[in-house]
């Protein structure tokens, strides 16, 4: 098994991005310049969480293989830290703050989030949040962007924590996982 360096950048991580856009088909817009340049303007993805510097944080979502060999890959994945979408009464609460194990029949539920318990020093206006795989995005060019978000963790997940985040991110994806094989999943 292969050392990772207390440092390196690792699956799970939080850290904090002075942006995180949402291609919403609706609200972006396209900018020709006068030369004939085309960008694309995107919006901020709404309710992403923020710590208490005032940026972004998202997960990383790309695995430490591809975070350890940086040239051969486009981007480094990334999903946003979204408050729970639920009322702290609403049932749905504890059940998506519960859920980022299967549960006593081996089901997953709210298989696109992943709850993460927030340190208090973070200064996000929440305790737990959710990482939303739906809203996963790529930041690049990856050796830089390796670089960069390594000077910029903000929580690192247990090695427990890593696994089952590392699990429900391949089932939200359709790949099998490393716990619980069969494993159902449920909404």
């Amino acid at each position: 098994m292969t050392e990772i360096a207390d440092d390196a950048l690792r699956q799970g991580d939080l850290v904090g991005v002075d942006y995180f856009p949402s291609w919403d088909l609706e609200k972006a817009s396209v900018l020709t310049s006068p030369s004939g340049v085309v960008s694309q303007l995107l919006p901020t993805a709404p309710r992403v969480l923020q710590d208490g510097g005032g940026q972004f944080i998202a997960a990383v979502c790309s695995y430490d293989c591809d975070l350890e060999n940086p040239r051969s890959r486009t981007g480094v994945a990334l999903a946003p830290l979204m408050p729970i979408p639920a009322a702290p009464r609403d049932e749905r609460y504890s059940a998506i703050r519960g859920s980022a194990f299967p549960d006593e029949e081996n089901r997953l539920s709210y298989f696109q989030l992943f709850p993460v318990e927030l340190q208090p020093g973070l200064g996000a206006r929440v305790d737990v949040g959710v990482v939303d795989f739906s809203q996963l995005m790529h930041l690049a060019p990856s050796e830089r962007v390796v670089r960069e978000l390594s000077t910029r963790v903000l929580q690192r997940m247990s090695d427990e924590m890593r696994d089952a985040f590392q699990f429900k991110l391949a089932a939200h994806f359709g790949r099998g996982g490393q716990i619980g094989d069969d494993a159902d999943v449920v909404q």
